[in-house]
């Protein structure tokens, strides 16, 4: 998970490098996903093989577990 972390944070990093280049202004944007979901989602990935064809979104969308595990974790 720190490893995801440290991740997270050098992408954050190099696009900030690229705003500042650019000079663009930015709002507050999105909260950063936690590196816990994005563990979780990147194995449920390896798992179906993938998530853009239709089985595969359908498993994630109707799967009770993860739903619970979600709420489990106090996210939706």
């Amino acid at each position: 998970m720190e490893c995801i972390d440290q991740d997270l944070d050098l992408h954050a990093k190099k696009k900030k490098l690229l705003r500042l280049v650019d000079e663009l202004e930015l709002e507050t944007g999105r909260p950063r996903t936690d590196a816990y979901i994005v563990y979780l989602f990147l194995m449920l990935r390896g798992f179906n093989g993938g998530c853009k064809d239709q089985h595969a979104r359908l498993l994630l969308e109707e799967s009770i577990a993860l739903r619970l595990w979600l709420e489990h974790l106090g996210l939706e």
